[in-house]
């Protein structure tokens, strides 16, 4: 769902995750226009793009949520985020932000629901194929 840490976590990945994934699904070869979603993921496996600097720094957490089509409109996706936020929140942290694909128009709508501004002068320095967008998460400072 969500990490504290978007720099610890894209470590972790680098030490833990990525070379295994790299070994069994190799970089693929040719011209990238004519690769089918599955040689897309595998490239990106092999070139995993970090968020952007500009973002990290005041939404240093982030989410993603992936839900099955039979589980969208029924009030999951914000049930989930709102327990993610909820957490994050007593663990005191600060902001938090999200990577939709720009042509997830589903995702684009979700978002802003929730709270989520987008980031575009913070982040469109960086061509990317997503856009990103960030909450701000108040907690109650301890005593």
């Amino acid at each position: 769902m969500g990490t504290r840490d978007t720099r610890a976590f894209e470590r972790r990945l680098e030490e833990a995750w990525w070379p295994a994934l790299r070994d069994r699904y190799p970089e693929p070869p040719g011209d990238s226009g004519g690769w089918d979603a599955d040689q897309r993921r595998h490239a990106m496996m092999h070139h995993p793009v970090p968020a952007p600097d500009a973002v990290v720094v005041d939404y240093p957490a982030h989410m993603h949520v992936n839900l099955l089509s039979r589980a969208r409109g029924c009030g999951l996706g914000r049930l989930l985020v709102q327990r993610w936020l909820d957490h994050a929140r007593g663990s005191r942290v600060t902001g938090v932000h999200i990577a939709a694909n720009r042509s997830n128009a589903g995702a684009l709508a979700f978002w802003p629901r929730l709270g989520f501004k987008p980031l575009h002068d913070l982040a469109d320095a960086q061509p990317s194929r997503h856009i990103w967008l960030g909450r701000k998460i108040a907690f109650e400072p301890q005593p």
